[in-house]
């Protein structure tokens, strides 16, 4: 889904050649970003 998105917003839009090829991995970069223990993680906290 988010392949075609970006396809069709490089093809409208931005003109940037093949950005829907990369663009699945920039979402995965800025998710681990955002929330480094993923998008379900919980942090452990370890209590002594």
């Amino acid at each position: 889904v988010l392949e075609n998105w970006a396809q069709y917003l490089d093809a409208e839009w931005l003109n940037w050649g093949n950005m829907y090829t990369i663009a699945p991995f920039y979402a995965l970069i800025l998710i681990l970003l955002i929330k480094p223990y993923g998008l379900f993680g919980t942090k452990n906290i370890e209590r002594v």
